[in-house]
C-alpha cells in the first residue's frame, strides 16, 4: 500500500515537471538571426525589336474625313518617366495616303508619340508601350473611329465677349471674332469657354473648373456671331452666390458622332500636368468676364 502511494506521488511529480517544461519551451522565443546575404541580380530580359504600325485620320473644318491622309508626321520619343529604352534622338515617320505609319526597328519600351500636320492640331499619346517582336499594331486599332484623329485648327480668333444674361443657368454672351461676315451652313464654327474661380482663368489645366464647346452658324458685318451664344452650365456643378470668371477661345471642330461611336477629338490628356490639352484652340483668349448664378 505504501509503495503504491509513493509510486503515485512520483508519477504526479513527473507529470508536473513535464507540464512545466513544456510551458517553458512554448513561451520561450529565441533571438532572430541576421538576414542572409542577398542573391545575385538575375540577367535583364531580352530586348525585342520590331516595327510599330498605326493609322492616323484627319477631320477638317467641314466635319469631313479627307481621303488623303498623307504627310502626317509621327514622332517617337522617350517620356520623362517609365522609360525603359533610351533613344539618342527622336524617331520620325510620315503617313501614306491611307494614314498608315511605320516606325521601323524600334526596341521594346515605353514611349511618347506626337502626331502633327500643318493646319491641324497636334496630338500626343504618353506612356505608350511597344512590345517589339515583329510588326505590332499601335493600340490594336484600324478603323477611323478608333484611330488617332487630328482636327483642323480654329482658323480664326475671338476678340471680345460681353455677358448679357445668366438666366436659367445659361450664359448669354455676345461674341466678336475676326471672321469674314457670312454663314457657315451646317458645319458652323466653334468656341470653347473655360470657367474658373479667379480672373487668371485660361485653357491651362488647374486654372479652370469647367469647360464646354459651343458652335455658331454665322458672323455679322461687325464680326459678332449672328446671334448671341447661349451656353448652358446647369450641369457644371457651380455654386450659387459664388463669383466665377470665364474666357472664350476659338476652337476646331469638336464632339461628333461617327457611326455608333461618339468622338471627342479636340484634346489629349497630358499626365505631366494632370489635365487635358485642347490643342486646336486659337492663340488669343478673350477678355475675362465674371458672373454669379
Amino acid at each position: 500500500m505504501k509503495s503504491l502511494i509513493n509510486r503515485k506521488v512520483v508519477v504526479g511529480l513527473l507529470g508536473c515537471l513535464t507540464a512545466l517544461s513544456l510551458a517553458g519551451c512554448s513561451s520561450f522565443n529565441g533571438a532572430k538571426g541576421d538576414a542572409g546575404t542577398a542573391g545575385a541580380t538575375g540577367p535583364a530580359g531580352p530586348k525585342l525589336t520590331g516595327n510599330w504600325v498605326g493609322y492616323v485620320a484627319l477631320l477638317n473644318s467641314s466635319k469631313a474625313f479627307p481621303a488623303d491622309k498623307s504627310d502626317i508626321t509621327v514622332t517617337v520619343s522617350n517620356p520623362s518617366t517609365l522609360s525603359s529604352a533610351a533613344l539618342s534622338a527622336p524617331i520620325t515617320a510620315t503617313t501614306n495616303a491611307d494614314g498608315k505609319f511605320v516606325i521601323k526597328n524600334l526596341e521594346s519600351g515605353i514611349y511618347t508619340l506626337t502626331f502633327s500636320k500643318t493646319g491641324y492640331a497636334d496630338k500626343k499619346v504618353y506612356n505608350a508601350q511597344f512590345i517589339g517582336g515583329g510588326d505590332v499594331l499601335f493600340d490594336g486599332k484600324t478603323s477611323i473611329a478608333d484611330n488617332i484623329i487630328l482636327i483642323s485648327k480654329a482658323g480664326f480668333e475671338v476678340s471680345t465677349v460681353n455677358l448679357t444674361s445668366t438666366a436659367s443657368s445659361t450664359l448669354t454672351i455676345s461674341c466678336f471674332t475676326n471672321l469674314t461676315p457670312g454663314t457657315f451652313g451646317n458645319t458652323g464654327r466653334h468656341v470653347r469657354i473655360f470657367i474658373g474661380t479667379t480672373n487668371s482663368v485660361s485653357s491651362t489645366p488647374g486654372t479652370y473648373v469647367y469647360t464646354k464647346d459651343n458652335s455658331f452658324s454665322g458672323v455679322n458685318a461687325n464680326g459678332s456671331t449672328s446671334s448671341p451664344l447661349s451656353i448652358y452650365i446647369g450641369s457644371a456643378g457651380l455654386s450659387t452666390g459664388v463669383t466665377y470668371y470665364a474666357v472664350l477661345y476659338s476652337s476646331g471642330t469638336t464632339e461628333l458622332s461617327y457611326g455608333s461611336t461618339y468622338l471627342n477629338p479636340d484634346y489629349y490628356f497630358d499626365p505631366t500636368v494632370s489635365g487635358k490639352i485642347y490643342s486646336s484652340l486659337g492663340s488669343q483668349k478673350s477678355n475675362v468676364i465674371s458672373f454669379k448664378l
